[in-house]
């Protein structure tokens, strides 16, 4: 699991709390202290000890854990600040274990305190787009668009003239009122009216008239309308009697790894799955002659490690075999 970018921020709070219990840590304290995330779950105090050694004299060392299992980071204390920056120049993004190590400055809490209040204040600083204005000046648009639709339309109806004049568009859901208050049609509606009963050229001076769309009838799997799809195989997945399925393997474990776990067998082939990009799933396949084979396999390297990652084997089942296969040619 790597470490995010808040991982310092929540251990720095962790060692505040420890402060405030006894400790002496200060804000000079913090200049000295280098903070190393995305450690090996296999990394102790006494390993990161001697790990940062060779940077300087260490005073103080810590590993995050929670009862007996360690988070993935810590910290590690030096007697000069000069001893701090050499750590971080020496160990940052060092490969260890197959890990990747962050390796930083240690924070106080007051720094970030500082670092979220003056991010908090640049994201209030941000102007806001008002979604408003372009509604508004779409619905100047489409309006314009409109009137000079209808301008052009009543400009080719009109034998020797200047063309219609335009006119304004009304509120939805309003219709205009006569003298006496009597309802009557829009000019835009009788005119349509009119095309449609006359068969007039509208069509082919003002423009072609728009057409009722169709709605798509939705085709299944088997191309009949009406059909229902095939259900999906719900039923209970069948074990290979020569495959077995290994998981947990670190992401740096390539084909050839995978394959000397089982020296010693009658080993037919073993690859790790990997995705589009080429990075590795964390588990593959290993197959084998038979079936014996496969017990012996399993029984061999079930609940051993490698780099520090203990593996898990049982037998595959065809499914998943066959799925990891076509997601892996793609």
């Amino acid at each position: 699991m790597s470490q995010t970018a808040s991982a310092p921020a929540a251990a720095s709070s962790s060692a505040a709390k420890a402060s405030r219990s006894g400790s002496t840590t200060t804000e000079e304290n913090y200049k000295l202290r280098v903070f190393v995330g995305n450690l090996p779950w296999s990394i102790d105090q006494e390993a990161l000890t001697k790990l940062f050694s060779d940077a300087g004299r260490i005073t103080e060392v810590n590993v995050a854990s929670f009862r007996t299992r360690s988070l993935g980071f810590g910290f590690v204390q030096f007697s000069t600040e000069q001893e701090a920056a050499r750590a971080v120049q020496m160990f940052k993004d060092k490969n260890i274990d197959g890990r990747q190590l962050n390796v930083e400055h240690a924070k106080s809490p007051n720094q970030i305190s500082e670092d979220r209040a003056a991010k908090g204040a640049q994201r209030e600083a941000r102007p806001r787009r008002s979604r408003g204005g372009r509604r508004g000046q779409g619905g100047e648009e489409g309006a314009a668009g409109t009137s000079s639709s209808t301008s052009q339309g009543g400009a080719a109806k009109a034998e020797g003239g200047e063309g219609a004049p335009k006119r304004r568009r009304r509120p939805r859901g309003k219709k205009p009122a006569g003298e006496n208050g009597e309802k009557v049609q829009t000019q835009q509606s009788s005119s349509s009216n009119s095309s449609n009963n006359s068969g007039s050229n509208n069509n082919a001076e003002g423009g072609e008239a728009k057409r009722p769309r169709r709605r798509r009838s939705r085709k299944t799997e088997g191309g009949e309308e009406g059909e229902a799809r095939a259900p999906a195989n719900t039923g209970p997945k069948e074990e290979s009697d020569t495959t077995v399925f290994v998981a947990n393997l670190p992401f740096d474990c390539d084909d050839n790894q995978l394959a000397s776990l089982f020296g010693g067998l009658s080993l037919n082939k073993a690859y790790v799955v990997v995705k589009r990009n080429g990075r590795s799933k964390g588990f593959g396949f290993a197959e084998f002659k038979d079936k014996t084979t496969q017990a012996s396999a399993i029984n061999k390297v079930n609940g051993s490690e490698l780099n520090g990652r203990p593996l898990s084997v049982r037998a595959a089942y065809k499914q998943d075999e066959s799925k990891a296969t076509s997601s892996s040619a793609q």
